[in-house]
């Protein structure tokens, strides 16, 4: 076990790397740098170190309102552009005065939190404890309700009294966008999963969604946990989620004979056609820059600076 001095300074040496690899200019797919901010980077040292912690737009609505001095005190940002820009994002031309500012900040927040008995345990739990009653909550018939995976937390604890008879307001998705207040620390008995956090190796995952929507198949109960649920005409239930899990949409050639094995090289394939071609938005983007330029030439100016 790391100490905490030792912890925490590699936690602050990581964050200030991620941050300021982060800001590398050109191509991904040429230079192989990752974007990664500083909510992320403490997401990571949180799951590698066990130090730091994650404070994302669920953790800044909770802690915002279970600690409204902090709030008070500017600590989450401004609430007037919360869930567009979190008060940590650093622009590409920031200083390294600018980055080293944005990591101190969050690490002193950080700090003020674990002074009141959340740390980077508490943080961890006391999210999936309320991503659990949330997705109960948004969902149409509770989707995603299904196998007994262990409560997140034990809500007798005393650093979650400050939590009691608190809640948060989260909006529904498809037909049941009406909003719902999510308790905070309840301690159910975990029957509850979100799509992008499973017990599962990627390509065991990618083999299970197989399984289950391509062939119609029991799956596994962690793939069962991920609920796409067809209407009675085949169309998706919940408009926002789709038919099938969007890594099987794109990986699903990669899955071959049948035993339904991977194929490590039609992956790479994939990402790499992915990342020369980018989505949606990079097409876009992309298309605009094109767009802007022949502008800029028939007419002497680029209409996106103005």
């Amino acid at each position: 076990m790391l100490t905490t001095r030792v912890g925490r300074l590699i936690a602050a040496v990581f964050m200030a790397a991620a941050m300021w690899a982060g800001a590398v200019d050109g191509s991904r797919a040429e230079t192989g740098s990752i974007r990664l901010h500083v909510v992320k980077a403490g997401f990571i040292v949180q799951l590698l170190w066990g130090r730091s912690g994650c404070i994302d737009t669920h953790n800044i609505d909770i802690y915002s309102k279970v600690f409204p001095d902090l709030e008070l005190a500017g600590e989450f940002g401004d609430p007037t552009k919360r869930g567009v820009k979190d008060p940590w994002q650093i622009g590409k031309s920031a200083s390294e005065k600018s980055r080293t500012a944005k990591v101190k900040k969050y690490t002193g927040l950080l700090d003020k939190l674990q002074s009141r008995g959340i740390g980077t345990q508490q943080l961890w739990d006391v999210w999936v404890d309320f991503v659990e009653s949330m997705y109960i909550m948004i969902t149409k018939h509770g989707m995603g309700y299904y196998d007994y995976q262990g409560g997140a937390l034990d809500p007798s604890s005393p650093e979650y009294a400050s939590m009691k008879g608190i809640t948060i307001p989260k909006r529904g998705i498809g037909k049941d966008a009406g909003g719902v207040m999510v308790p905070l620390a309840k301690g159910r008995v975990g029957m509850g999963a979100s799509a992008t956090h499973l017990p599962m190796e990627p390509d065991e995952a990618l083999k299970q969604f197989y399984k289950m929507y391509r062939l119609g198949q029991h799956g596994s109960p962690a793939a069962r946990a991920v609920a796409f649920h067809r209407g009675p005409k085949g169309g998706p239930l919940d408009q926002t989620m789709g038919v099938e899990p969007s890594a099987l949409r794109y990986f699903g050639p990669a899955v071959t004979g049948s035993d339904l094995e991977v194929d490590p090289e039609h992956v790479r394939r994939i990402i790499a056609q992915r990342m020369a071609q980018g989505g949606k938005k990079a097409r876009k983007a992309e298309k605009e820059a094109e767009e802007a330029a022949w502008f800029k030439k028939v007419w002497g100016y680029d209409p996106t600076q103005s």
